[in-house]
């Protein structure tokens, strides 16, 4: 079961979805600065759980890698 929050996030997220997909099929000059706001947004939701991809293999992508310390050789 689903969260109220988890819920509502995601309801939000396919409302931003369809409305960026208006404004790219509509060739408003917003369209970048939407769309781009929804891949923040879909990666944020992520970040906290709230998104889970559909293909396993994908996570993987989304997944934080250590950082070279500044003491290792390059």
């Amino acid at each position: 079961a689903l969260s109220q929050v988890t819920l509502l996030l995601r309801v939000c997220f396919i409302i931003l979805t369809l409305t960026s997909i208006g404004f790219l099929l509509d060739q408003r000059p917003k369209a970048a600065i939407m769309e781009t706001l929804r891949c923040l947004m879909f990666l944020m939701l992520y970040r906290f759980g709230h998104l889970k991809p559909l293909v396993p293999s994908l996570s993987s992508a989304f997944e934080e890698t250590p950082y070279l310390s500044s003491n290792s050789a390059i």
